[in-house]
């Protein structure tokens, strides 16, 4: 006599994931740690459709971006057309579940894209707001620094520019704020910023602390310190604090009422995996990728959305290369190796 075999019965646990209302469920996962939630998706089938629909809503790049766009996917095609990145508050909230707003947008780009991102910008109705030193009209403005410094803004060459300053930054504003909140759409000062080469390398070398190291592209959001981040709620500084020290006060202040602990060099140091790998890279297993098209399918083979991504290295206070202040030196693979390694043999 044949039998059939017997089918997977969904647990409670289960049945509840797939059948209660989603408020309910998105509040039910809003204590758990992002981490945890993404590693119930290899559970089984159901506990992975589950974490899938849940994930559509708290981490939709809509959801992040429409206080700024009426269409973010066409905003989405221009930040890859123009080689740009989003980084800045917008891009951590986006990975902390909107437990807090940034007040403004910040848009990487370098030297090719930043003609076409500034022209968009004032398309969605966003008005190009001087400051000191710049043309009163953007694309003036956008020519003549470019001019200074030694690029074709018009050009799709990815090559550096020569000149000192690494970034410049554009402000827009919208002009009619109240009439926008009306729907919903309280963004109103976005912040394009220029910069030298890759924006990503640009972050890595140059944003102040690990807790600010995310970014979002035109497919996924990526965050290089996520456990440290979002699960540790740390944020170890990266920068000479004693430049302009009011600067680094100011920003140490907003992420500790946002609930970080700031880690500098006279502070006790945690241990995390994240810090302690002398050579990192953007992708690896240590990085958190959020694809901002979310599947249904269970067994797909997609394309690493992180393609040869920026290697960088992670050295402590003992490597001899961290900045006064810092808790730890974040830069481009081999750079500040080589100048611990020449320090230690020099002083032995």
């Amino acid at each position: 006599m044949k039998t059939t075999a017997p089918c997977d019965v969904p647990t409670p646990f289960e049945r509840f994931l797939l059948a209660a209302p989603d408020a309910v469920v998105d509040k039910f996962f809003s204590r758990w740690p992002a981490d945890l939630i993404l590693r119930l998706r290899c559970v089984n089938s159901n506990c992975f459709m589950a974490v899938e629909a849940y994930s559509s809503r708290v981490w939709s790049i809509e959801r992040s971006l429409d206080r700024w766009f009426f269409n973010v996917p066409a905003f989405l095609e221009v930040l890859e057309t123009c080689g740009g990145i989003v980084s800045g508050s917008e891009a951590q909230q986006h990975f902390a579940r909107h437990d807090f707003r940034g007040s403004d947008l910040d848009i990487y780009v370098p030297h090719r894209g930043l003609l076409g991102m500034g022209r968009w910008l004032k398309q969605q109705g966003f008005l190009y707001q001087p400051s000191a030193g710049k043309h009163i009209l953007f694309d003036a403005a956008a020519i003549m620094y470019a001019s200074a410094a030694g690029v074709d803004v018009k050009a799709r060459s990815k090559t550096s520019a020569n000149g000192s300053n690494p970034y410049s930054t554009f402000n827009f504003v919208r002009p009619d704020k109240d009439t926008f909140q009306i729907l919903g759409m309280d963004g109103a000062h976005v912040q394009l910023i220029v910069v030298r080469g890759d924006p990503v390398e640009f972050l890595i070398e140059n944003f102040h602390s690990t807790g600010v190291m995310n970014y979002i592209n035109s497919k996924c959001a990526v965050s290089l310190f996520p456990r440290s981040t979002f699960i540790n709620r740390h944020s170890f500084v990266c920068q000479d604090t004693s430049r302009n020290a009011p600067v680094h006060d100011a920003w140490k202040a907003k992420y500790r009422r946002r609930g970080f602990a700031v880690i500098g060099s006279l502070d006790q140091f945690p241990s995390s995996v994240e810090i302690r790998q002398w050579d990192r890279r953007v992708g690896d297993y240590l990085t958190w990728v959020l694809p901002h098209a979310r599947s249904c399918m269970l067994l797909v083979k997609r394309e690493p959305l992180i393609q040869n991504g920026n290697h960088f290295e992670v050295l402590t206070l003992n490597s001899g290369v961290v900045p006064r202040g810092g808790s730890l030196r974040v830069g481009l693979k081999f750079l500040y190796r080589c100048v611990s390694q020449i320090l230690s043999n020099f002083f032995g």
